[in-house]
């Protein structure tokens, strides 16, 4: 089985490099022949550009020719006397002689006279053209010679005297020493009647240098083409395929040999690789009670609980008793955590689930409530000794169908909800909600909204709240309950005054009796009691020192408004305050009633569930950045702790 593998690793290897050298190949072959055709195009442009200011240096030399001239009326006149003749050319012999330096020469005739003048002398008109292959009717022409080129040229082309006509002479190789040494391709010289090699006197047709680069000679009245040499581009071609081939072969080589060499440590891989889906599981398990994804997603669940799994399997939720309290008790969770697994790490009819930084999950075999709530009672209770820290728990009922398992999930969360109903307990049944009517209950978000108000002294909003909760209260309740009840209010009102003290809002001597409202023993006295003392706490609260507290107030709100969606800090806010980071702190307190980071994550929750509830499809990525949070798992973690569930079931509730 190993060397089967191994194997098809090797096949695998020899399949990707040819791939990846047929890849490389035709990318090397598409971008050298683009590479090469532009620099082959700049240099013979280079070349053209020299051959063009020898052509304007011709005609330089023909004005010259003719400006220097004083002593003749040759080009002026139609009739020029013998002397005339004989001075333009011993002008023009002399001339030549500079000229053929630069590898060219200059001969010039006139159609009304039977001569022409030339560097040896003169020569009858007729028969000189025609040793040259030349015909006088031609307004210009190309005859190529073993060594020179041959061009007939009329004035009338310059727009000057039509009589007059010159006979450039160009040597090859001189006038052409660019073209005539060039290897990377060939050059052709024509007109509109004949085109022909530079190097060679044969003539050639114009399909043989079809593609061909074509430069003007406007002066010369004659193109220049040049045809690539394709033979060097494939040379090169190949070359940088070689090197190709090289490299990957070396890489090929060397990846065998370390397979080779890996040979047991990759057998070992795959057994870790096997390990790391049972890891992968848990998270799976996680994922599937939080209803974050359905069981059909995952490839399986942890091997313990597929072990324990019956219908009649039970849920058993723990999480900190106050989740309104400092860091600290969140790092001492994770102690209690440890603790706890520990307990029942040797449990093979015990299963545990991390739900987040402040609750644990443990999924038990069927056992009655008796054994239950002794068996949780006796570690929780060890816990608080040990780490001081409360935590309670909550248990679900019987798991009829596999599918349950997150609705059991949503069941234990709401049985804490009523946890301050129970504050001398550390496990919580179902059935007991029940015998205590729920009907006197009001729960955590209804006790934050009273809060809220009270620290805002808004007595009438809170007078609306505390109408709420009384209106559907049974008046005939039992003594035991309403001191319960009395006991939860008790709780309510003695976190705000917490609150005020430490922003220094009320004086601690102007605190109202709140344990009057533990020593009623009807409802309606209990509303009585519960108005006198927040309409006390409204009336004694402190006003702001001055008006600026209530403008830096003002500029929080807008701050915070306005920045939300961003990822800001404390020290971003004391910035834009003006204030010391410390001192923000403190008058954040003071003036907003809660800790910044508290307050922000408050606010940034209430938008949340704004767009939740008009788009319920929107992302939970998308949601989380256009909130400020730096991750998806941060906003789940913070809307999971104010709300108690996830996004995604916060939308099920709706």
């Amino acid at each position: 089985m190993e060397k089967l593998i191994l194997k098809k690793i090797r096949h695998f290897l020899i399949v990707l490099f040819l791939i990846i050298f047929i890849i490389f190949t035709l990318n090397t072959f598409f971008k050298e022949k683009s590479n090469y055709i532009a620099k082959d195009t700049l240099r013979a442009e280079k070349i053209f550009d020299n051959i063009k200011l020898k052509e304007e240096l011709i005609f330089t030399s023909m004005e010259d020719l003719k400006n220097n001239y004083t002593k003749s009326n040759y080009f002026s006149s139609e009739n020029p006397t013998s002397y005339d003749v004989l001075t333009l050319l011993s002008l023009l012999q002399i001339k030549n002689n500079f000229y053929s330096q630069m590898g060219y020469q200059l001969e010039v005739g006139k159609s009304t006279l039977p001569s022409v003048l030339t560097n040896n002398g003169t020569y009858d008109k007729n028969l000189y053209l025609k040793n040259l292959n030349f015909n006088e009717n031609s307004n210009s022409f190309l005859s190529m010679g073993k060594k020179d080129i041959y061009l007939y040229l009329q004035n009338k082309n310059f727009n000057q005297n039509p009589s007059i006509f010159w006979i450039i002479t160009l040597d090859k190789n001189s006038f052409f020493k660019e073209i005539s040494g060039d290897t990377y391709g060939k050059w052709y010289i024509g007109d509109d009647k004949q085109i022909s090699s530079i190097n060679k006197n044969t003539p050639v047709q114009l399909s043989a240098i079809k593609g061909a680069l074509k430069f003007k000679l406007n002066i010369l009245k004659v193109n220049l083409y040049y045809v690539p040499n394709h033979i060097l581009l494939f040379d090169h071609f190949f070359k940088e395929i070689f090197k190709i081939s090289i490299i990957l072969l070396s890489f090929y080589f060397i990846i065998s040999y370390i397979i080779t060499l890996l040979e047991k440590p990759l057998n070992k891989m795959g057994e870790q690789i096997n390990t790391l889906a049972l890891v992968d599981r848990r998270k799976n398990l996680r994922d599937f009670i939080l209803g974050i994804k359905k069981f059909y997603d995952f490839n399986g669940l942890t091997k313990k609980l597929e072990n324990i799994y019956n219908p009649n399997c039970k849920l058993v939720l723990i999480e900190i008793f106050d989740t309104d309290t400092d860091e600290l008790q969140y790092e001492d969770f994770a102690l209690a955590r440890d603790y706890l697994k520990n307990s029942f790490i040797n449990n093979d009819d015990c299963e545990y689930v991390d739900i987040d930084y402040k609750s644990i999950l443990f999924i038990i075999t069927e056992e009655n409530s008796d054994v239950i709530e002794k068996g949780y009672n006796y570690l929780l209770e060890n816990i608080f000794e040990k780490y001081k820290v409360k935590l309670i728990a909550s248990v679900s009922d019987p798991i009829k169908s596999f599918n349950d398992f997150p609705k059991k999930y949503m069941e234990c969360k709401r049985i804490l909800t009523n946890k301050y109903l129970f504050k001398d307990k550390y496990i919580l049944f179902d059935n007991q909600l029940q015998r205590n009517k729920i009907s006197i209950f009001y729960s955590i978000e209804i006790e934050n909204k009273l809060a809220s108000k009270i620290l805002n002294q808004n007595f009438l909003g809170s007078k609306k709240i505390i109408d709420d909760i009384f209106c559907d209260l049974n008046l005939d309740t039992d003594e035991y309950k309403i001191k319960e009840f009395g006991g939860l209010l008790y709780n309510t009102l003695s976190r705000v005054l917490i609150q005020m003290k430490e922003t220094n809002s009320l004086e601690e001597e102007n605190y109202p009796p709140i344990e009057e409202i533990l020593k009623v023993k009807t409802i309606p006295e209990i509303k009585i009691i519960l108005l006198n003392i927040v309409e006390n706490i409204c009336k004694q609260k402190k006003e702001p020192e001055s008006l600026e507290e209530v403008f830096i107030k003002l500029k929080i709100e807008t701050f915070i408004e306005k920045n939300y969606h961003l990822d800001f800090s404390l020290e971003d806010l004391a910035d834009h305050l003006g204030l010391s980071f410390k001192y923000t702190s403190i008058l954040f307190k003071k003036i907003m009633g809660d800790n910044f980071k508290n307050h922000v994550n408050l606010y940034r929750v209430s938008k949340a569930k704004e767009v939740l509830s008009e788009n319920e499809n929107v992302k939970i990525k998308d949601l989380a950045e256009s909130l400020g949070f730096n991750s998806s798992n941060t906003f789940i973690k913070v809307f999971k702790k104010y709300e108690g569930v996830s996004p995604t079931q916060w939308i099920g509730t709706l």
